[in-house]
């Protein structure tokens, strides 16, 4: 009887988050047939975790993984918001691991990929995306306290999956994709109840002195804990990123920034430009009471600030209250966020800057916002996993005059694909 009551529910809610799916490491015996994956965690959508190598029991060992993906986006009817987009690849990627001792090991790899779009690679990074080549040499290192406690530390040019993936409001799907690496550090410490990450990622710029002195970093903490059985869930996320760059930042702040920030309009080059994004909520996952994988129903904060100086050299806060719920039963997922508050991504719709300075997922531009994620996720071997979400989002917003003037709710809509095969590690 409690099966049925779950489906009901999962099928009269109306309303969801775009959420994350976790990858299966576990090891399963080979089907011939499509099968549904019986449990997955819908936190980690976009994390496609290739290699999370973790050195054997024994010391002096090689490690080997291969993993290939295929992401493809699609927005829709959405041209007031973020704009009408369709955007995807296919990459693969390797590591080879040597493991020094049962704590300690040595990593190298690389990944290409094959954006959609292009009918080549293209080999030079950007300010939004790396390049479609790209190498990985890191050193890792993993002390178990024991089966359900560890910590992790991770030094040098190292895959970003291996990292559990933030909330939409602070990266959107597709940057996952199109930035696989991180240089720079990772600290990471877990126990039974959950982890803590924290990570630094200088992906750009360089340090020389004067006028020519450019940098582009983000630092990072995520945090995860479940008590009582899930019963009582806490999740806090922040990102600040940082950049120095006078010569992309030249076309200065939105006039929408001056009116946030109360400040009257005196445009000009910006130097230096920072963002601060958190999040934190409580929750709940009742699932296994009422016969559902999971039954998630979670409340929050999520929020922003962000200074262009010298032009604004203070911070401008943004925020509101999120709500969040999510369902799942066995391959068939339903995700939802309702948002209020005041929109964020202030300078969103100045020339060049978009997704290439804004990497949260730009709905959140919005002060109202709803949004539905309907998914399914199906396992056809035990190395390969695809996943199909349908997004539909109803936003009212007042970032410009257009907007501000319309009616009533606006509506728009799209469609997440990602493809993974990853193979078991490999070890000689």
């Amino acid at each position: 009887m409690y099966k049925p009551f779950g489906l009901l529910t999962l099928g009269s809610i109306l309303a969801l988050n775009i959420g994350t799916l976790t990858l299966a490491t576990e090891i399963e015996t080979p089907k011939q047939t499509l099968k549904p994956i019986d449990s997955i965690d819908t936190t980690d959508i976009t994390n496609t975790s290739l290699l999370k190598i973790k050195p054997l029991e024994r010391s002096k060992a090689f490690t080997l993984g291969f993993q290939f993906n295929m992401f493809a986006i699609n927005i829709e009817d959405s041209n007031l918001i973020w704009g009408d987009l369709t955007r995807g690849g296919v990459r693969g990627s390797f590591d080879l691991g040597y493991s020094l001792d049962a704590k300690n090991s040595l990593h190298a790899g690389g990944y290409l990929t094959q954006q959609l779009q292009f009918t080549y690679p293209r080999f030079n990074a950007s300010l939004n995306t790396q390049g479609d080549l790209g190498l990985r040499l890191y050193y890792q290192y993993m002390n178990r306290y024991s089966e359900d406690s560890h910590f992790r530390a991770v030094f040098g040019i190292f895959p970003r999956d291996i990292m559990k993936p933030f909330n939409m409001s602070i990266f959107w799907p597709p940057f996952y994709f199109f930035n696989p690496n991180v240089t720079g550090f990772l600290l990471d410490s877990g126990t039974k109840y959950g982890y803590t990450q924290f990570y630094l990622d200088w992906y750009g710029g360089n340090i020389a002195a004067g006028t020519a002195s450019k940098e582009r970093f983000r630092v990072g903490l995520n945090s995860h804990y479940e008590f009582f059985n899930k019963l009582l869930i806490f999740d806090a996320e922040g990102l600040y990123h940082h950049i120095h760059d006078r010569d992309y930042l030249r076309v200065g702040v939105s006039d929408n920034t001056f009116a946030a920030a109360n400040m009257p309009v005196a445009n000009g080059p910006v130097d230096i430009a920072e963002q601060l994004y958190y999040r934190a909520s409580i929750g709940s996952d009742v699932g296994r009471y009422i016969g559902l994988d999971r039954a998630y129903l979670g409340v929050g904060y999520s929020g922003s600030m962000e200074r262009f100086r010298p032009v604004i050299p203070k911070y401008v806060p943004r925020g509101g209250l999120e709500l969040a719920w999510q369902l799942r039963y066995k391959w068939l997922g339903y995700n939802g966020t309702y948002y209020e508050g005041t929109g964020q991504l202030l300078s969103y719709d100045q020339p060049g800057y978009r997704n290439a300075l804004y990497q949260p997922i730009a709905l959140f531009r919005a002060d109202r916002l709803v949004v539905n994620d309907f998914y399914i996720v199906l396992k056809s071997s035990k190395y390969v996993t695809w996943r199909l979400d349908t997004v539909f989002e109803w936003w009212k917003g007042s970032f410009n005059q257009v907007v501000a003037a319309l009616p009533g709710m606006n509506y728009t809509y799209h469609q997440l694909l990602n493809v993974r095969i990853d193979t078991r590690r490999f070890h000689f």
